[in-house]
């Protein structure tokens, strides 16, 4: 066998033996990229669930429009709009009669107040509390007397 062939045969056997380690290592990155990308699919999930159970933990936005009562006077009382935006055509629930609106409001801005009376017969004694609505609020609120 000549020289050439050796060197021939030598230059194959060493090209073998560096693609067998070239394949090797390929499957170990190629099994550590899997891994990686499974573990970036725990981490994106987990902080998913993160997410939703920091938002979940947040209290409620404050209503737009918020309502306190306050005691003025024997009979009267005061609501004011406690909230950040305006109150369109407010209404109270007269309670049959026993409440009398004193100034009406078309627009009750943030700040402002609506004044009442509260008529003090005996069927009277026992409201503790106003319904209120007002345009975008056909459901009464309900409003404590404090």
């Amino acid at each position: 066998m000549a020289w050439e062939n050796v060197a021939t045969l030598g230059i194959a056997v060493a090209a073998l033996v560096v693609s067998i380690a070239s394949a090797r290592y390929s499957k170990k990155s190629a099994n550590a990229s899997d891994r990686s990308a499974k573990a970036a699919e725990r981490s994106a999930v987990a902080a998913e669930r993160q997410a939703a159970a920091a938002e979940a933990a947040l209290p409620p936005p404050e209503p737009p429009v918020r309502w306190a009562v306050r005691p003025q006077g024997r009979d009267g009382y005061v609501m004011r709009n406690m909230g950040s935006d305006p109150a369109f055509n407010v209404k109270l629930d007269d309670r049959g009669g026993f409440i009398t609106v004193l100034d009406q409001h078309e627009v009750v801005q943030p700040g402002e107040s609506v004044e009442f009376w509260i008529v003090r017969v005996a069927e009277a004694v026992g409201i503790n509390e106003v319904h209120v609505t007002w345009d975008g609020q056909d459901e009464p609120v309900v409003v404590p007397l404090h």
